[in-house]
């Protein structure tokens, strides 16, 4: 994978814009379905004008982080501004776009604009581990807040859900907007998309409120969980743990799970 360096903060937080190329094609397998096929679905699933409500759910290394680069893609086609909370690794980000250590950096140096009068959409706040920088789950939700509000299309999305959330399983939100996206959010066309490595980690209200689900592979115990939150079929807590890795199951909003397996 190509990654372009990132400029060490020189006041302004900013540093260069990175890309990256898309998720490896689906590889044909007669007993699993293209993942091309459940992003079309996760896009299509909003009513109009409303935005979308996604969660992924999987250990670390199963393929969340490739599913959520297609779909932040297919969002950004359209000019659609994407915020992303991606503070987990000092070495570097696996999303494409302009790099800002907090929002008050972004804030105070947004995107220039290109000389076609184009700018930069895809903002990624890393927060700074080596100088204890945080940038705060909630900054990032309030900043998708004044978007949305605003009428400017806008996604906001937290690649790991639990830096909104505390409590010994993870029960309670310590970032309010976070919630209030989820569930206000879309009213206003505001996409929300969280990843967890485990459904244990954040509040039921993110099982709950998510219009549509990914689960990679979980173990065991941790499929069960699921399973039970969300009253779904019991085959589910046998199929999960037995995903490979690129591997997903689909649940939509109100609906039983369709019997595909997905495959990145």
């Amino acid at each position: 994978m190509r990654t372009v360096p990132r400029k060490k903060s020189q006041g302004s937080g900013r540093g260069e814009t990175r890309d990256f190329p898309p998720p490896p094609a689906t590889r044909p397998d007669a007993r699993r379905t293209p993942g091309s096929v459940a992003l079309a679905r996760i896009v299509s699933m909003p009513r109009r004008k409303d935005g979308g409500r996604h969660l992924n759910i999987g250990r670390s290394g199963t393929g969340k982080s490739y599913l959520t680069r297609a779909l932040l893609a297919e969002l950004n086609r359209g000019g659609r501004w994407i915020f992303t909370l991606d503070d987990k690794d000092a070495t570097g980000t696996q999303y494409p776009g302009i790099e800002y250590v907090t929002v008050a950096d972004f804030e105070a140096d947004p995107p220039p604009k290109e000389g076609d009068g184009s700018r930069e959409r895809r903002i990624v706040f890393r927060g700074d581990l080596r100088k204890d920088i945080v940038c705060p789950a909630e900054d990032v939700a309030q900043l998708g807040k004044r978007f949305a509000q605003k009428g400017i299309p806008v996604c906001v999305n937290f690649d790991e859900l639990r830096r909104a959330a505390a409590g010994k399983s993870g029960q309670h939100w310590t970032a309010p907007t976070v919630p209030w996206l989820l569930m206000e959010g879309r009213a206003l066309g505001c996409w929300w998309v969280g990843s967890t490595q485990s459904a244990k980690l954040v509040p039921d209200a993110a099982l709950n409120e998510a219009g549509t689900i990914s689960v990679f592979c979980q173990k065991r115990k941790a499929a069960r969980y699921i399973v039970d939150v969300l009253e779904l079929d019991d085959e589910l807590a046998t199929v999960i743990p037995e995903l490979d890795e690129g591997e997903f199951v689909l649940l939509a909003e109100e609906e039983d799970w369709n019997g595909h397996v997905y495959r990145l």
